[in-house]
């Protein structure tokens, strides 16, 4: 381990490492009790970790590597709120360029699991009881946010109730995401799916889908997609990724 500069204006804080793990330009702030960040055999580097609040817990799993990116919990409603019992995993293998995890409220969670690989993403739980799930070996471009609220709250003049309630967020396993895409709240994404550049995603999508658009909708079904830029094979097509009404 090294270059770790940490800050501690709390107590019972914990950071538990591996021997092996590579932390390089890492700056850990604590303002609460009682978290803790796990870093086993990882490599980080240039990552900000900023929690203000208690019992919160990030884990960076075996393998993993995570480097620009920015972990906060805190909540800016105004007056700055702490945030607790926030939880955060990077799995296995995960390989992250860049990007944020923001928590805005108590007991939210983004998980990242297996194998993923994120060129540039932005994750953010910020209303309570609310949590964003990537499956595993998901592939995500770069300039994409995934959020689990609309920011402000939205009421119904003649009934006073809110209509636009938090709701969480799930990607199954191996999800492509092109760049420039907006995940909202309450979407969930199919196992095998695509989500096309530029797509505003406000609604399901299948397993195994092609969607496209603004708001995205499916233009293909029954589709599969490969890391590689070409798949040699007799049966090989190339699918255009458009929100054509005629697919």
């Amino acid at each position: 381990m090294k270059s770790i500069q940490v800050e501690n204006h709390g107590a019972r804080n914990e950071i538990s490492r591996h021997d092996d793990a590579i932390l390089d330009n890492v700056h850990v702030i604590f303002k609460g009790n009682d978290n803790r960040i796990i870093f086993e055999r990882v490599c980080l580097n240039n990552v900000v970790i900023e929690i203000h609040g208690s019992d919160n817990e990030y884990q960076f799993v075996e393998d993993c590597c995570v480097c620009n990116f920015r972990i906060q919990s805190r909540a800016n409603n105004g007056a700055e709120r702490t945030v607790d019992r926030t939880r955060l995993l990077v799995g296995r293998a995960v390989q992250i360029s860049e990007g944020s995890a923001m928590f805005g409220a108590d007991d939210t969670c983004i998980e990242i699991h297996h194998a993923t690989t994120v060129v540039k993403a932005n994750f953010f739980a910020v209303e309570r009881e609310t949590s964003i799930v990537v499956g595993e070996r998901c592939l995500f471009s770069w300039n994409i946010d995934l959020r689990t609220s609309d920011w402000h709250s939205v009421f119904d003049m003649e009934s006073g109730q809110r209509i636009n309630p938090p709701k969480s967020v799930v990607l199954g396993p191996r999800v492509w995401i092109g760049s420039d895409v907006r995940i909202l709240k309450g979407v969930t994404i199919g196992e095998g799916s695509v989500v096309g550049v530029g797509s505003i995603v406000t609604k399901d999508v299948p397993a195994n889908c092609a969607a496209a658009g603004n708001p995205a909708r499916v233009i293909r079904h029954n589709v599969r997609w490969n890391h590689d830029s070409w798949v040699k094979g007799a049966d090989a097509e190339v699918v255009e990724l458009t929100a054509d009404p005629s697919v």
